[in-house]
């Protein structure tokens, strides 16, 4: 019975512990179940939150970004707002679209470009991303002893650098055939065996072959070629040994050792004619004596340079060198028809007035080019079509810089005359625009100072002939007083005056344009005896008549002037006085327009045909008048002209 009742007592407690059992399983599912939904919810919320705080910007196509990049693919605050934008991929759109961008300078051609990247360049772009193009076709660009597989334009430009000719071969199809020829030009010396003697020829790599060497070989397989060597190394043993004979070598500025077969050594440099170094193997030329220093008649050193104004030449007998019979000649000019020297292809401007502005009857510009030594002369179109430009590029010019070889270079050329316009233009401003035009502008001034010291030489005398028999003299008028402020009063005639045929009508017709007329004032009182000058005056004084020939010569070969051999003639200018009878007549005559090929009227207040009250219209006026437009006699100075109307009237003034 205990038994049994221990049994069931242990069956009872082990239906307890199952059941504490399930309960704790089931708490603990439970609990799991819950910490499970917690973490779900709490990633589900988590994702919301970051999907909220960091979704993606609208990513904007930038022509071109603030930092200066072209058609990037970025944030729009981050795009330049002067050029345009868009929000998509760079690829999608017409304003990025990528192609050849070719330098013209530079003969350079860059694939995958931007056509706005190719513009800020100075590019010239196509729709070619692979670079397709006539400019961009590759060629072997033969530089020497060097090769560049390059276009035609890249390689004139490195062909320019390294003063050399232009070699290229279109023939060529890939780089490292264009390799190939470029190794081929190594130059050395190549041994071979000529009737059972060791014998050397100074060639290139290509040269050194049996075809090339022709029937001098007797044993084709012993043929060698030693780049950078001389044929005079003592190691190749061979029949060709050291000399003190020196040559000119065709395409090379220098004067250069021979050795016993007619090779060339290196650069002549007396001091190491004895050295076995010397002999051996090529030494580049600015590792020698006087690189760079042009060695003009050194008797030492042969290691001449164009551009420093030498070249290789046969030695004349007071400058012989210490070895063989050449020299660097000096290929620069001294003393031209100037009077100063300039190096060897250098140019400048000659003018038969010395001056590049003032030009006489028959004077002319001229190019002088100084070419191996020689002064070269080439005119300029006559009748001064073309002018004469000049331009030193670097310091002043002078000898120190001539023998040095630094400072400036000259260069001048013959450029159009573009005066035919002058005469139309009516402001200053306009007048002096050299992009259009070659003119000047002579301001209308008659109480300039400056205008004095044109009363010199020979004008003289002809300004006191034109102006003696003119009544009135200083007064108070304006030659300006008539006009506005903020009115230019001048001239506009060519900067160069042109070259006229005096033969010719259309002579005249341009000497014409530059006719004046003047009209100058007189009052007098009922009880004065004398007239008195009260406007534009300054007509009558004898530096208007220079003021006014100034503007004759520059129209032309017309005025009073010297013609380019110092001949003076005063029959281009001509200035006369006329006298004026009623108002009616000085009214007509001040209100008409200036003709076209005729006198130009100008002036203050009196032009305008008004006479102050109580005025006798009748009274008594002088005046001038200017005529002959007529081709000049031989030997003159070109077209006579009228230089000046001066037109006065008098008027009597009352209370």
């Amino acid at each position: 019975m205990r038994i049994e009742g221990d049994k069931k007592m242990r069956i009872e407690g082990d239906k307890r512990n199952n059941n504490l059992d399930y309960q704790l399983t089931t708490f603990t599912v439970l609990i799991i179940l819950l910490i499970l939904l917690v973490s779900i919810s709490f990633i589900i919320l988590s994702s919301a939150i970051v999907s909220a705080q960091s979704s993606p910007q609208v990513s904007f196509c930038c022509e071109k970004t603030k930092t200066g990049a072209y058609c990037q693919n970025s944030p729009q605050e981050a795009c330049d707002p002067a050029f345009r934008s868009t929000p998509t991929s760079c690829e999608a759109t017409s304003f990025c679209k990528r192609g050849c961008c070719y330098d013209s300078d530079e003969g350079l051609c860059m694939e995958n470009v931007p056509e706005e990247a190719c513009k800020a360049d100075r590019g010239i772009w196509s729709d070619q991303p692979e670079c397709q193009i006539p400019q961009c076709e590759l060629g072997c660009c033969i530089l020497g002893q060097e090769a560049s597989y390059t276009s035609l334009q890249r390689c004139k430009k490195l062909s320019g650098e390294f003063g050399l000719g232009t070699d290229f071969r279109r023939d060529v199809q890939d780089e490292i055939a264009c390799i190939d020829i470029a190794t081929s030009q190594d130059v050395g010396a190549c041994v071979f065996e000529a009737e059972f003697v060791n014998t050397c020829k100074f060639t290139t790599r290509n040269e050194c072959n049996s075809q090339k060497l022709g029937g001098k070989v007797s044993n084709s397989t012993s043929i060698t070629f030693y780049k950078d060597f001389l044929c005079t190394a003592p190691d190749f043993n061979t029949n060709c040994q050291k000399t003190k004979t020196t040559t000119c070598l065709e395409g090379h500025d220098e004067v250069y050792f021979l050795d016993t077969c007619g090779n060339p050594g290196n650069v002549y440099d007396a001091a190491k004619a004895d050295s076995v170094e010397y002999w051996t193997k090529v030494i580049p030329k600015d590792e020698l004596c006087g690189a760079d220093a042009g060695n003009t008649n050194s008797k030492t050193c042969g290691n001449c340079e164009y551009l420093g104004g030498s070249i290789c030449g046969k030695a004349e007998n007071l400058k012989k060198p210490t070895y063989g019979d050449y020299i660097c000649q000096d290929i620069n000019c001294k003393k031209t028809a100037n009077g100063k020297s300039y190096r060897n292809g250098e140019s400048w401007c000659f003018y038969d007035n010395d001056k590049p502005t003032e030009d006489s009857v028959g004077s002319r510009h001229f190019r002088h080019i100084c070419f191996m030594g020689e002064e070269m002369v080439e005119p300029c179109t006559d009748f001064r079509q073309q002018v004469c430009i000049e331009q030193s590029i670097g310091g002043e010019r002078g000898v120190k810089n001539l023998l040095s070889g630094t400072g400036s270079f000259s260069q001048a050329g013959c450029a159009p005359n573009r005066w035919q316009d002058c005469i139309l233009q009516n402001k200053s401003a306009d007048c002096k625009n050299e992009d259009k035009r070659d003119c000047t502008w002579i301001p209308i001034d008659l109480k300039d100072p400056d205008l004095k010291k044109g009363l010199t030489g020979q004008l003289t005398g002809i300004i006191g002939q034109v102006t003696g028999g003119l009544v009135g003299g200083s007064g108070g008028g304006d030659l300006i007083s008539g006009i506005k402020k903020d009115e230019e009063v001048g001239r506009c005639v060519p900067k160069i005056s042109p070259g006229l045929q005096f033969w010719d009508q259309s002579a005249s017709s341009q000497c014409g344009l530059a006719s004046q007329t003047c009209l100058v004032r007189y009052t007098k009182g009922l009880l004065q005896s004398d007239w008195k000058c009260e406007d534009n005056c300054e007509c009558l004084e004898p530096t208007a008549k220079v003021l006014f020939n100034k503007i004759c010569t520059q129209y032309g070969d017309c005025g009073a002037q010297s013609n380019y051999i110092g001949k003076f003639t005063s029959q281009g200018l001509e200035v006369t006085v006329s006298e004026k009878k009623d108002k009616e007549e000085v009214e007509t005559e001040a209100r008409q327009p200036a003709q076209p090929g005729g006198g130009q009227a100008f002036g203050g207040p009196s032009q305008a045909g008004t006479f102050p009250a109580g005025s006798n219209p009748t009274a008594p006026t002088t005046g001038t008048t200017g005529s002959g437009n007529q081709p000049a006699p031989p030997g003159g100075t070109g077209n006579v002209i009228q230089g000046m109307i001066i037109k006065s009237y008098n008027t009597l003034g009352g209370k």
